[in-house]
């Protein structure tokens, strides 16, 4: 486990304190919420797709080897023999 120091003015000691009287928690546990908060806020706003090792070598074993689903395939042809609106 991790020890963490922070320094804090007294304005955010004080809002920490009144953290942990509103909630009942520990400081501890009112500075990791507000972490937590924040990571998932900026996951949330983050347009990046993580992938676990295992799913993102799968994506590249799929990239690499195309796709072979015979109804993926035949949809595809059908889509590619429509005309588009565009076109007269």
């Amino acid at each position: 486990m991790s020890t963490l120091t922070i320094h804090l003015s007294e304005f955010e000691a004080s809002l920490l304190d009144d953290l942990v009287t509103q909630t009942g928690k520990t400081q501890t546990e009112v500075l990791l919420a507000g972490l937590h908060a924040l990571a998932n806020d900026m996951r949330e706003d983050d347009r990046v797709t993580r992938l676990s090792n295992q799913a993102f070598e799968a994506f590249l074993n799929r990239l690499e080897e195309g796709e072979n689903d015979p109804q993926i395939l035949a949809a595809r042809k059908r889509l590619m023999g429509l005309k588009p609106v565009w076109e007269k």
